[in-house]
C-alpha cells in the first residue's frame, strides 16, 4: 500500500493539462448577473418598444408601422402583449366588421371556420 502511495504521488503532483486551450492563452471570464424574472420581462417590452417606436420612424409607410396593445382574450382576466403592423389591425378589424353585419342580416355563415380566418 505504502509502494503504491509513494508510486502515485508524483502522478498526482503534476498539473493536468488543458487540451483545449493552447498554451499562453488567458481564459477571458464572463460573469452574468442574476435577474428576476419579471424585470427581465419588463425589460424586454421596454426594449421591444424602443425598436418598433425605431422602426416606425424610419418606415415610410404608415400601413407598415407596429402598434402593441394589451388585451385580455375573450374568457380570461390576464392581459396579452400582442403587436402587429396596422394594415393587419385593420384588416382584423374589416374581418370582424363583415362577420358582424353579415350575423345580423342572416346573409354569412358565421359556423364556417375558412370564413372566421
Amino acid at each position: 500500500m505504502v509502494v503504491l502511495l509513494g508510486l502515485g504521488a508524483p502522478a498526482l503532483a503534476q498539473e493536468p493539462e488543458n487540451r483545449s486551450l493552447p498554451q499562453g492563452e488567458d481564459v477571458e471570464e464572463v460573469i452574468v448577473p442574476g435577474r428576476r424574472l419579471e424585470n427581465l420581462r419588463v425589460e424586454i417590452e421596454r426594449l421591444e418598444e424602443v425598436v418598433y417606436e425605431r422602426f416606425n420612424a424610419l418606415n415610410s409607410d404608415d400601413e407598415f408601422d407596429i402598434q402593441c396593445l394589451k388585451q385580455a382574450p375573450t374568457g380570461s382576466n390576464i392581459p396579452l402583449r400582442t403587436c402587429a403592423p396596422n394594415f393587419v389591425i385593420r384588416a382584423e378589424a374589416d374581418s370582424a366588421q363583415g362577420m358582424l353585419t353579415d350575423g345580423r342580416s342572416g346573409d354569412g355563415n358565421n359556423h364556417s371556420r375558412a370564413e372566421h380566418r
